[in-house]
């Protein structure tokens, strides 16, 4: 996750704020999800260990004279999920298709430059996005002071890495949603 420090409020400088995007294009029709919500990442790191925060917001619709003006668009958050990449182990017998569970019994660290797979479970949810919204998927490595005041998983400066995310055919990164049928 490569960035750079962005500010909240007051210019206050928000480290937490190196934030990898992704939207799809507006949604056709009304969009309902009910359950569990999984996300597959393959990363890699400089570092020995990384931390996920990811979450799921619905973006409202921009007009297009807000966007050519680079405007942030409306959104708001969903559901939430994170994941330490020490702590990736699965326990085979407990994990679903959709629910990933980690043991959390003997954290690992991982090999800096090595490419691993994370499954990451999202908070459960309920939620019907808007025609001509968009599913905003967000990734960052802490939780925002500023923005996430009632979350307790700190960014550390120690912590600074390169992180990378890997998306292609060798290494399909994916969001999988609870879509209900007919809804």
């Amino acid at each position: 996750m490569l960035g750079v420090v962005g500010f909240g409020p007051n210019n206050a400088p928000d480290p937490a704020r190196r934030v990898l995007t992704f939207t799809t294009a507006p949604i056709e029709r009304d969009l309902e999800i009910a359950g569990p919500i999984r996300l597959v990442l393959f990363a890699s790191s400089t570092r020995d260990d990384m931390d996920f925060f990811v979450k799921l917001s619905e973006q409202m619709p921009q007009g297009a004279e807000e966007r050519a003006k680079d405007i942030n668009p409306a959104y708001f958050w969903i559901t939430k999920g994170w994941l330490r990449a020490s702590h990736r182990a699965l326990d085979a017998g407990k994990s679903t298709d959709m629910e990933p569970y980690h043991t959390h019994t003997s954290p690992e660290p991982i090999e800096p430059g090595k490419i691993y797979r994370f499954d990451i479970s999202i908070e459960p949810m309920a939620h019907r996005f808007k025609k001509g919204s968009r599913v905003r998927l967000e990734i960052v490595n802490g939780d925002s002071a500023v923005t996430d005041v009632l979350w307790t998983h700190y960014y550390i400066p120690t912590k600074i890495g390169t992180d990378t995310i890997y998306h292609s055919a060798e290494h399909p990164s994916a969001l999988t949603l609870p879509v209900m049928e007919g809804a």
